[in-house]
């Protein structure tokens, strides 16, 4: 178990190197589209900087599951302390983690950029339970059993 943890960080770690690698190219080449006024050059970093969001997304995700995997009574701590807080206060959690967002939360709400840069917009908002398991928009069901995101 323990050489399957090294192996994904390992290649966590290399993943993180491309993307500074990635990071360091499209701000050269965005600095010279802005220095030169080219509209090509910089509609190509775009289109860049949104594999490294997406990149940057996957790292996210697969960092916080290997944490999760190592720490699941720190997990599920974080998540009981949630449960007490939420009967006293209101509690708002940004996640991509979608076990982690039914488990935790009574009501959830979907929001979806359309392109980045763009303001979001919300998609649905209703009760956790129904989110998941009976959306009424297809974004929204689309997103939740995996299909996109």
């Amino acid at each position: 178990m323990r050489d399957i943890y090294h192996d994904e960080l390992d290649d966590i770690g290399k993943r993180i190197l491309e993307m500074t690698h990635l990071v360091a190219v499209a701000m050269e080449r965005g600095t010279q589209a802005l220095l030169d006024a080219n509209l090509v050059l910089a509609e190509q970093v775009i289109a860049d900087d949104r594999r490294i969001d997406a990149l940057r997304t996957d790292l996210e995700e697969r960092t916080f599951q290997l944490i999760a995997q190592q720490q699941p009574v720190a997990t599920l701590a974080i998540e009981d302390l949630i449960a007490e807080l939420k009967k006293e206060y209101t509690i708002a959690i940004v996640t991509h983690n979608m076990q982690q967002a039914a488990r935790a939360s009574d009501n959830t709400a979907f929001f979806n950029l359309e392109e980045s840069g763009k303001p979001g917009r919300l998609v649905e908002i209703g009760a956790t339970e129904t989110i998941f398991t009976k959306p009424t928009e297809k974004a929204t069901e689309d997103y939740v059993s995996g299909r996109f995101g």
